[in-house]
């Protein structure tokens, strides 16, 4: 068998037994913004599995970045790495921008039996980003390839609500400044999916949390679904939460991912 994606990909792992749960990052982010979560201990009895995307935390950066710096070539990367590590029954949990990944996905992985995204707005096509975000200033700087320190910082406040954000910050450090260039070239370029049309079509349950105090996510917009298929039929708010739920308020997130992933696989 071939490793391709398990040599150039690094990821953590812990938990035990046959049903996984699989976590995707957000933009130049990495692995370790999951580490409450594979540390809780109600997830033990679930293998916990986070992937640093391509360009992120200590996996390898792109060599052809056009194409694996993208949706579609992110998304070709995961399918395969999952498929590497012969994973049966998961659910996805995707970040943020992991969360679009881990939609991508969704066609090419008949074993995925759930996905919980956080921070993330599920798009239709054409994509019109004036409707799934907040106004905000900072918003460029997702998409800027080199930051300077004081952008770093307002990146890092964008991200994450507490005051760890020297935590945040060397993260998004460690990330190919490229990818942030890349990525809005590849949906200039058509290189995404109509992820409502995906979520539909699944017919998994899909969870969608949302932080109260996030600065970039238009949460009128997300009431707005109309996905047959959202777990509690409703979106699910977090109070004294920003973009990164996981980080800002991991109890209350490891219990509503515990329950999730209870009545996922028992469905």
């Amino acid at each position: 068998m071939q490793t391709q994606y398990l040599e150039d990909l690094r990821h953590l792992e812990s938990g035990e037994g046959s049903k996984c749960i699989f976590f995707l990052h957000g933009n130049s982010l990495s692995s370790d913004t999951f580490k409450n979560q594979l540390i809780d201990i109600d997830l033990q009895q679930y293998r916990l599995l986070a992937v640093d995307l391509p360009g992120h935390g200590k996996s390898k950066w792109s060599n052809q970045k056009e194409i694996d710096y993208s949706l579609h070539g992110l998304r070709d990367i995961i399918v395969g790495f999952i498929q590497e590590l012969n994973i049966k029954e998961f659910i996805f949990v995707g970040h943020s921008f992991g969360g679009h990944v881990a939609i991508e996905c969704l066609p090419f992985l008949d074993n995925c039996k759930g996905i919980l995204i956080s921070g993330t707005t599920p798009f239709t096509l054409p994509l019109d980003t004036s409707q799934l975000f907040l106004p905000n200033p900072d918003m460029g700087l997702l998409f800027k390839q080199d930051l300077s320190d004081e952008e770093l910082t307002k990146y890092g406040r964008i991200i994450l609500n507490n005051d760890k954000k020297d935590f945040l910050i060397d993260i998004i450090k460690q990330a190919d400044p490229q990818f942030r260039s890349f990525l809005p070239q590849s949906f200039a370029s058509g290189k995404l999916s109509d992820e409502i049309a995906i979520l539909k079509s699944s017919g998994i349950p899909v969870a969608i949390l949302f932080g109260g105090d996030d600065p970039l996510i238009n949460k009128d917009y997300l009431d707005k679904l109309s996905l047959h298929n959202i777990w509690k039929k409703k979106i699910l708010p977090f109070k004294f939460s920003g973009h990164s739920i996981q980080l800002d308020n991991p109890a209350e997130f490891n219990r509503t991912l515990t329950e999730f992933a209870d009545f996922t696989f028992k469905v």
